[in-house]
């Protein structure tokens, strides 16, 4: 193409023109900075709110989605081809039994190649916090020595702060078990509580 200043100016603007007028280089073409980290292009979008999924593009900046549309023309210092593929928000396992499997697996990859990205444990009456004594040099003996896991806690900050500082790869909650909560009151005995 030769460029002219009509064929510059509707190429690039007028503010681009004003900038060649008062500079000495010579542009050949404008492309602007990737306006996202990662850009997720061609998948079919889910996005959890209800509306019907889309084939969409979504704009990642830092580890935050900043937007989900059409967005191929913004470009992406990374882009993810995702054709074919479905982008939805991660899945939560409502009834999962992960309590201390995490603290020897915390990649937690089973789940995550899942789609699952946030575990909820402490289903059927049992929780790993509180603990008694008993219970917590019991556990210590048993589970700690045979997958080398420090089992230290007895509350629930205490368990938390395990999981986070074994950087585990899924957001984690926990129910408090109504058993565990008897066991602490009467024991394991079949009396009223």
């Amino acid at each position: 193409m030769t460029w002219t200043r009509r064929t510059f100016i509707k190429t690039v603007g007028a503010a681009g023109a004003g900038a060649l007028a008062g500079g000495s280089a010579l542009i050949t073409g404008c492309q602007s900075p990737p306006r996202y980290d990662i850009l997720i292009t061609g998948g079919f979008v889910i996005d959890g709110t209800g509306a019907v999924a889309y084939t969409g593009d979504i704009g990642i900046i830092g580890e935050q989605i900043v937007e989900i549309g059409d967005l191929a023309s913004n470009g992406g210092k990374r882009v993810i081809d995702a054709t074919g593929m479905v982008a939805s928000p991660g899945f939560i396992d409502i009834h999962s039994h992960t309590d201390l499997s995490l603290l020897v697996n915390p990649r937690a990859d089973s789940k995550i190649r899942q789609g699952v990205t946030t575990e909820v444990a402490g289903q059927d009456g049992g929780s790993f916090a509180p603990m008694t004594d008993a219970r917590l040099s019991a556990l210590q003996e048993g589970y700690g020595k045979r997958y080398g896991v420090d089992i230290i806690w007895k509350d629930f900050p205490g368990y938390f702060n395990a999981m986070e500082q074994h950087k585990i790869g899924v957001n984690f909650t926990s129910f408090v078990g109504q058993g565990t909560i008897r066991g602490m009151v009467v024991g394991n005995e079949a009396v009223r509580a």
